[in-house]
């Protein structure tokens, strides 16, 4: 009855329910299937919650199929969710498949992002500034645009090129931080990179800021 019951609770969006009874199926048959749409449905939902351990392994096995489409927004939840339990491998393919299909400039920008953070924890410096570049290259507005230049910083301070860095911050400080928090967040980076240069010239231009 246990396949009756994963459709039940499918139909009826009860994720607890859902989850234990793939569970259960799996407990006395490891290789019984799960249609793909349950699948991709319970990983993305709660992917979405913030609960990517739970997710990620549905979510993995539902896009996995290659004969059934994928919507853009489950690559997009699969790379983040990856990301986030630190699967970097599998973070840069899932987002180099959601540039293939999606058209949205904005949401690629986000896929560029994603590939450079995941890039820069593997310690692929360059792949991770070229991966800022392309989604700075696609123009997004608002807090992402923020974010890159802030992040192209942390990608040298990553590559223990402070000299570098601290430009990024000073020209996020200067042109791109809009909020409060953003000031604030941009202005510790100068001071902190300044202070960890430690040079006489690096000492003279901390005191603009502090």
């Amino acid at each position: 009855m246990t396949p009756v019951f994963i459709r039940q609770a499918y139909k009826n969006e009860n994720l607890d329910t859902l989850e234990a009874e793939i569970k259960t199926l799996r407990k006395h048959d490891p290789r019984a299937k799960v249609q793909t749409p349950i699948l991709r449905w319970l990983g993305a939902t709660l992917c979405q919650k913030g609960e990517h351990l739970r997710g990620h392994p549905h979510l993995r096995e539902g896009l996995a199929d290659t004969k059934t489409p994928v919507k853009p927004l489950l690559w997009r939840l699969y790379a983040e969710s990856s990301l986030a339990i630190k699967q970097h491998h599998q973070a840069l393919a899932a987002a180099d498949s959601f540039l293939k299909i999606e058209t949205n400039r904005y949401r690629k920008a986000e896929a560029h992002f994603i590939k450079a953070r995941a890039q820069v924890a593997l310690k692929q410096f360059d792949p991770a500034r070229e991966s800022t570049s392309e989604a700075l290259r696609l123009n997004p507005q608002g807090d992402l645009n923020y974010q890159l230049r802030m992040f192209a910083g942390d990608i040298d301070i990553a590559d223990k090129k402070p000299g570098e860095a601290v430009r990024h911050y000073a020209v996020a400080e200067s042109l791109y931080a809009k909020t409060p928090e953003q000031k604030k967040e941009s202005k510790e980076k100068v001071i902190a990179t300044y202070q960890a240069i430690g040079t006489p010239e690096a000492l003279k231009k901390l005191k603009d800021y502090q």
